[in-house]
């Protein structure tokens, strides 16, 4: 996390003020320990809260979860999104994502918020969870008729997929970095990270 991003998040969280003439709470997650906490100047204040994922034991949560589940207690799905960010013993993330996906489908709720868990836990599993599985659940998911938001995620990831793989070839047949951009919408520091984990696989 740097910066910037802590700039972002302001912005975000004052334009969800505008819009709803509320304050909210915002929640960063990070991977390793950071020392920043937030942006503080004069009269201008910016404290989110910052949770490291390892330090969330993902085995616990899922056991809490599937024992809430089972015995119809009201839970924060907002666990079943965020479950394949933490650190787990016995599952990696996509265990993690494949174990919060069944749950989320076993919820006893309206369609409505069930697409809305669904969409946003194949949002955020899109950072940490293998492409291939997560392509699987969107078949799945496509099977199922759970409504057009999941299909709209699905048809986005899959699409940009494509692009990666057609770049991914074009790489390595040495086209140039500027022309894969223009062809592919790829953007060109993706491009020169590709090509270097392309030189890399070659040595």
């Amino acid at each position: 996390m740097s910066e910037d991003d802590l700039w972002r998040f302001l912005d975000y969280n004052v334009s969800l003020y505008r819009i709803h003439k509320r304050v909210f709470d915002t929640v960063i997650f990070v991977k390793e320990p950071t020392t920043l906490t937030g942006i503080d100047l004069d009269r201008l204040a910016f404290k989110p809260i910052i949770v490291r994922c390892a330090d969330i034991d993902a085995d616990i949560m899922l056991d809490e979860l599937k024992r809430d589940i089972s015995a119809g207690k009201p839970i924060n799905e907002l666990k079943l999104v965020y479950l394949p960010l933490f650190r787990g013993k016995t599952l990696d993330s996509t265990g993690l994502f494949l174990e919060s996906t069944k749950l989320i489908l076993s919820l006893k709720v309206e369609t409505q918020l069930k697409q809305k868990v669904l969409s946003l836990a194949i949002l955020i599993a899109g950072k940490v969870v293998d492409p291939d599985v997560l392509k699987q659940i969107y078949e799945e998911v496509k099977l199922m008729g759970t409504g057009n938001v999941i299909l709209d995620v699905a048809e986005e990831y899959g699409a940009k997929r494509e692009k990666e793989e057609i770049a991914h070839k074009m790489l390595h047949e040495g086209y140039d970095a500027l022309d894969i951009a223009r062809l592919t919408g790829i953007d060109l520091n993706k491009l020169h990270d590709m090509r270097k984990s392309l030189n890399n696989e070659a040595v």
